[in-house]
């Protein structure tokens, strides 16, 4: 049942932002797939790196540049200093954006 389901879903109608004007995101394929398997959690711990780059809350802007730019890095966690929970992410984009101001 659910490979056909999922059977006209492409890799790509999964590699685009899921924003309510992109044209992958009215997908009646898609829109299925959510209603039936919408509460099941996907495991991506397979796709994950083990120890990430990460910056604290209160690092400065050189030190994220520098981890971008020596490791090559798409994403970097940020973390609460306290107790080390996710508070945010920055993206190469938001460099971008910040370096252009």
């Amino acid at each position: 049942m659910a490979e056909n389901l999922l059977e006209g879903l492409q890799w790509y109608d999964f590699n685009v932002d899921f924003h309510g004007d992109a044209p992958n995101s009215n997908s009646p394929a898609i829109k299925k797939a959510v209603e039936k398997f919408g509460s099941h959690v996907i495991d991506i711990r397979p796709y994950m790196i083990p120890r990430p780059f990460v910056a604290h809350e209160n690092d400065s802007i050189q030190k994220c540049l520098d981890l971008f730019r020596l490791m090559n890095l798409r994403h970097l966690p940020v973390l609460n200093e306290d107790d080390g929970s996710l508070i945010g992410m920055i993206t190469r984009q938001d460099l971008f954006a910040f370096m252009a101001l």
